[in-house]
């Protein structure tokens, strides 16, 4: 009993930091979902209070009911008599382990050699890092964008002007046996809606579960569309249905004191928004679709104004970026000397963005909220390792997920959107757990006398299980999500593709950059490395400010940090060999 007692208080001991650090770094990195607002905030409040609340108890649970159990039932006498039990296994994943410091035991008393290795190291971190950066490039930016697959659908029928009740019937009947013929069995059941001006009517489709269909709901849409371009009675547009926020159209609202001026603006603008291209960052340029002036016989009114608008869609997915790049060509086009051929003013053309507008002040709140969350994960482990740089290489986790989230958005066709941003957020905890379990181990190895490489090699040979373990349960769980459910597959693909690229990086290159950090935790007093924290924070944030480039602004301050540390290691290596 006193034998089970000490194995269970040594294990807590060992363990019971790393997992407080890693459990309110996770708690903590879901806080800001919290002051989301909009309709997206009221859509994902509930899992952050959920994420939290298990977090908290789950540790409660492991603190307290695990070394209970673990000491009457796992270790009961009969197990604990079982001491020549061999773990093939465990023979395994230390073999593997050995394998990934060999570099580093080879090099143990050498400083060219450490040089050399560490060196190699920190250059397949970074161009993990900068290739995911390259990667991301490709990846479109849509914050909340139509899922894969959906099981309703909807098209609009847009009639001729004059089109009686009657003839409009007679058209929905015509158009009922080209869509049934179209979506075969697929198709349950359809509900018309109609405008109270009797010019248009949607209806809406119910598909067959996506999960008992060979085909998508997106590419039923498009055959919907080819199949009715030939359709002269009316004017149709098919799309999906997702849960969440409703569509963007993008909106040229105009000042219609004049409606004479205004109108002939408006037409300008359609004209001109049929032949427009909007560029990309991939390089590949979008359309508008389908470019409308408003009903001038119907009086439209916005900020207690009469206006005349033109509403249009787009050719792609991409909503948000494509919003940006249409303001972009519109007032690129549309100069101040332009306007004024119309008898029009800059301040009487305005953009109506509908809900991409709300999406945008949330997604923003989240870019606001992340570097507030950094901080406050800082402080955090700075007081929980008493370091100031400790806490730093901890956030490696966080870069080395790059490569991954970037190359899994690319391969499976996704986004990046508020739930990728969502999966980053839970991201944060999940990888950065990894790097807390290894430099904590490492620092309890150097309290007990260890040299900074027997410690690393320790820790990776120590935590390599539960780390890889851990993170490939995660890994499985969240395949069913990923493939089962279109809706939340950017979420899932972030988690883990993200995981995956962070704990290969972590397992293989970490120790090595832990490495590092010792040599500048005893080389460099605390007021240095504070000079040089406040001169990163500043040449990072005065840079991003001025270009927004994050990578090569990145990049710029990893090279001339990494030119500072070689002439510093020379400088001392000359002084020594000197004296």
């Amino acid at each position: 009993n006193t034998d089970r007692r000490k194995a269970v208080d040594q294990a807590t001991r060992k363990i019971g930091r790393a997992m407080i650090a890693a459990t309110f770094t996770a708690a903590l990195s879901f806080v800001p979902l919290l002051f989301v607002g909009g309709v997206l905030g009221s859509f994902i409040r509930a899992i952050p209070v959920t994420i939290i609340s298990a977090l908290i108890i789950s540790l409660i649970v492991a603190l307290v009911f695990i070394p209970l159990f673990a000491r009457y039932l796992l270790l009961g006498s009969k197990q604990m008599g079982e001491g020549n039990v061999k773990e093939i296994a465990a023979g395994i994943i230390d073999r593997i382990a050995l394998g990934i410091t060999r570099p580093m035991r080879w090099a143990q008393h050498s400083r060219p050699k450490e040089m050399a290795v560490g060196l190699t190291a920190v250059f397949i971190g970074l161009a993990f890092v900068f290739a995911g950066g390259f990667i991301f490039q490709k990846v479109p930016f849509n914050i909340f964008p139509p899922s894969k697959d959906t099981n309703q659908i909807g098209i609009t029928f847009t009639f001729p002007s004059g089109t009686t009740i009657t003839e409009a019937e007679d058209i929905a009947a015509e158009a009922d046996t080209k869509i049934a013929s179209i979506l075969n069995d697929n198709f349950i059941e359809g509900s018309y809606y109609g405008t109270a001006n009797n010019q248009s009517a949607t209806m809406i489709v119910e598909l067959k579960p996506y999960s008992e269909r060979d085909i998508a709901g997106p590419q039923l849409t498009d055959k919907i569309d080819e199949e009715f371009q030939s359709f002269e009675r009316a004017k149709t547009d098919a799309f999906t249905i997702d849960a969440g926020p409703p569509p963007t159209q993008f909106t040229v609202e105009i000042n219609a004191t004049n409606r004479e001026d205004a109108s002939a603006l408006a037409e300008d603008i359609a004209r001109f928004m049929e032949t427009a291209e909007l560029p990309r960052t991939s390089g590949e340029p979008a359309q508008f679709v389908d470019p409308i002036v408003s009903n001038l016989e119907v009086y439209r009114r916005s900020d207690n104004q009469s206006i005349v608008s033109v509403t249009a869609g787009f050719d792609g997915t991409d909503t948000t970026a494509l919003v940006t790049s249409a303001q972009k060509v519109i007032n690129d086009r549309y100069t101040e000397d332009r306007l004024a051929s119309f008898d029009i003013q800059p301040e009487d053309v305005n953009f109506s963005l509908g809900q991409e507008s709300e999406n945008q002040e949330s997604f923003r709140a989240l870019l606001f909220a992340f570097p507030l969350v950094l901080v406050a994960i800082y402080i955090l482990l700075a007081v929980q390792f008493r370091s100031l740089l400790q806490p730093l290489l901890i956030f490696l986790a966080l870069p080395f997920s790059f490569f991954g989230i970037a190359l899994g958005l690319y391969l499976t066709n996704n986004v990046f959107s508020f739930f990728a941003m969502l999966g980053f957020f839970a991201l944060i905890g999940l990888s950065i757990k990894n790097t807390i379990l290894l430099t904590d181990y490492a620092n309890q190895a150097r309290r007990a006398g260890m040299s900074p490489v027997d410690a690393a090699v320790n820790a990776l040979r120590e935590r390599f299980r539960p780390l890889v373990a851990t993170s490939l349960t995660a890994v499985f769980s969240l395949i069913p999500l990923a493939i089962t459910s279109p809706f939340w597959e950017g979420l899932a693909v972030v988690l883990i593709f993200g995981l995956l690229s962070s704990t290969l990086l972590v397992v293989t290159v970490f120790p090595y950059y832990y490495l590092g950090a010792e040599y500048l935790r005893m080389k460099v007093s605390r007021r240095q490395l504070l000079i040089w924290l406040s001169f990163n924070l500043l040449a990072i944030g005065s840079s991003w400010a001025l270009s927004g480039a994050i990578f090569p602004v990145l990049g710029a301050v990893a090279g001339l940090n990494l030119a500072l540390i070689i002439s510093a290691v020379s400088a001392r290596r000359k002084n020594t060999t000197t004296a």
